[in-house]
Formats: structure tokens, C-alpha cells, sequence
């Protein structure tokens, strides 16, 4: 029976370190960070990390950065770094946020420097390559002009759209957790263009005929906190609560095991999964998606409590040398 897990970082975890590089250089502390990373970085084996393509990638914008002597590129290229490693866990955040007694006021200022207007739209690639407007607001720059959601934008602040995209500096996650591949990061890299236009931009898209019109969009504020709002509509944080574990047996006898949360009720989960074991015997099962993808989090011990019930000794011979993680 083979096993296929889709990501699994709760079961991964190690000892936290603290590190000071405040007297070094943004380039010196970066390359410290890095060499940490590496030596420390427990999902590394899974992720097949490159560290050295990655210190290759990101060293000459910090070199560029203390040279300009500008502390907003600093932080852009050290968040966009972290987001690289596309886990949630690995996050940038003040010193006062981590213990609980302030906020990321320089973050948030370097967000809203990147994101610094937005025009009543969000920019949507579809999967036909299409940009279409989303989230328009009633009464908006874009609204008044004639855009509604699903009006095909040809082209932003003047120029080809994919071209704009491609030539991004900074991939910079409003919640990193959210980018936890490189599909999600090419989905929200529209919402990112929409809010870094300039006081005006000129905008392209067809009409209800479906001509070409261009018309200018004025800007209707700074669109850090739009973004952050329009993102988190997209992912729908308000959507109905989903079952924590829930099972469904496909076809060809695969067994689909899908995780959402992991919360303290230890037998309560013990129980769950015995029934799904059960039903994947019963049904022949002889191979398992285990899908934590989009995962909530939670305990530690729950995730102990799950993976112990696949080590049972009436399951081992069947299963123990076709465990197969994938994240």
C-alpha cells in the first residue's frame, strides 16, 4: 500500500534558536540568515531546497540595497526571501509582534510603499491566460469607467499585463502561509499588480462589444489594506466550516484522507481515523492520498496521534515500506 502525503509539516519540527545580526551589514546578516537556514532547515530534505541558487538569487538585491542604503528594499527582499521557501512557518515579523506587545509597523510601511494605490479592482488571470476584473466596487475608479467583474483587461498602467508580471522585483506574499506553492504565487501576483500603479494609470479592456477602450484609473487610496482584504475574499475565510478530517474512497481502490485542522481532541481524531482505517480495509484500499494542503494547523500531539495509526502492527506489513511523502 503506498502512502502519498501532500505536506506534513506539523510532524517536522525543531528547536527554536535565536539569532542577532543587527551588527552586521544588510548583505553580512543575510548571508548569516542563509547559512542558518541551511544548516538548520527541517523540511530541506523534502523540499530538495537549492541554497546555493537561492543565496545566488536574492544576495545582489541585498548588496544593492545596503549600498542605496535603503531599508524598505532591505525588508521587501528579506520578506520576498522568506516567502521563497513557500512555508507558512517561515515568516518575518518584529520583535515586539513575536512576544506579543506591538506591531509590524516597519513591515506594514514597506507593504504600503510596493502597494501604494489601488482603483476599486482587483486584476484576475483566469486559466486561459485572460485578465479579468474582480472585485470591482460599486462607484470606483474602474466602476465609473465602465468595468465590471469579468471585464477583460488587455492592458495596466499602459503595458502588457504578463510582461509587468514577469518583471515583478518583489514576490511579496500579504500572508506567506498563503503562497505555498508556485501555482498560488502566479494566481496572486495579479492582485499585487493592481495595487502598484501610480496616482493615474491607464487602463485597456473591452468593452460590452467587445472593442478595445483605454481610459484612466485615479487612484482611490493606498492599496496595502485592500489588498490584504481582497486577498483574504479570495480564500474565502469566511466560507462554511469544513469537517477537521474527513475520508472518501476513489476509484481504483485509492483512499483519500483529507486533513483541514488538528485540533486537542486527541480521541476524538484516534476514533476518526480507526473508522477510515476500517473502511480502507473493508474496501481493499491499496494506496492513500493523505492531503493536509490549505491545513489550519494545530497540535503537535495531534499529529503524533494520526501518523501512530498507521504504524499499528497489523497495518505495518502491508504498509511500511511504501511510505511516500510529497510537498
Amino acid at each position: 500500500m503506498s502512502v502519498v502525503i501532500a505536506a506534513i509539516p506539523l510532524m517536522l519540527t525543531t528547536a527554536m534558536k535565536s539569532y542577532c545580526y543587527t551588527s552586521l551589514g544588510y548583505a553580512d546578516a543575510f548571508t548569516a540568515l542563509h547559512e542558518d537556514m541551511k544548516a538548520h532547515y527541517a523540511l530541506q530534505g523534502w523540499k530538495e531546497t537549492d541554497f546555493n541558487a537561492k543565496y545566488e538569487e536574492y544576495i545582489g538585491l541585498f548588496e544593492e540595497a545596503e549600498q542605496n542604503d535603503d531599508k524598505t528594499a532591505y525588508i521587501l527582499t528579506m520578506l520576498s526571501y522568506l516567502a521563497s521557501y513557500q512555508d507558512g512557518h517561515v515568516q518575518m515579523g518584529d520583535m515586539y509582534e513575536i512576544i506579543g506587545i506591538g506591531s509590524t509597523r516597519n513591515i506594514q510601511d514597506a507593504y504600503a510603499q510596493i502597494y501604494k494605490n489601488y482603483y476599486g479592482m482587483t486584476l484576475l488571470r483566469l486559466d486561459s491566460g485572460e485578465y479579468v476584473a474582480a472585485n470591482v466596487e460599486e462607484d470606483s475608479s474602474a466602476d465609473r469607467v465602465g468595468i465590471k467583474n469579468g471585464t477583460v483587461i488587455t492592458k495596466w498602467n499602459g503595458a502588457d499585463i504578463a510582461e509587468q508580471l514577469a518583471q515583478m522585483k518583489y514576490i511579496i506574499p500579504v500572508n506567506c502561509s498563503r503562497f505555498a506553492d508556485t501555482e498560488n504565487i502566479e494566481r496572486f501576483k495579479p492582485f499585487c499588480l493592481s495595487c502598484m500603479g501610480e496616482k493615474q494609470i491607464e487602463v485597456e479592456f473591452l468593452d460590452e462589444q467587445k472593442k478595445r477602450k483605454s481610459v484612466t484609473l485615479a487612484s482611490m487610496g493606498n492599496g496595502y489594506k485592500y489588498l490584504y482584504n481582497t486577498i483574504g475574499l479570495f480564500l474565502q475565510k469566511d466560507k462554511a466550516k469544513e469537517a477537521d478530517i474527513s475520508y472518501d474512497t476513489l476509484e481504483n481502490h485509492v483512499g483519500y484522507l483529507q486533513i483541514k485542522a488538528m485540533g486537542d481532541d486527541y480521541d476524538g481524531i484516534r476514533s476518526e481515523i480507526e473508522g477510515y482505517i476500517a473502511e480502507m480495509k473493508k474496501e481493499q484500499i491499496s494506496s492513500l492520498i493523505i492531503d493536509v494542503r490549505n491545513n489550519e494547523g494545530g497540535e503537535d500531539d495531534a499529529s503524533v496521534v494520526i501518523a501512530e495509526q498507521f504504524a499499528k502492527e497489523d497495518l505495518s506489513i502491508t504498509w511500511q515500506n511504501s511510505l511516500r511523502f510529497l510537498l
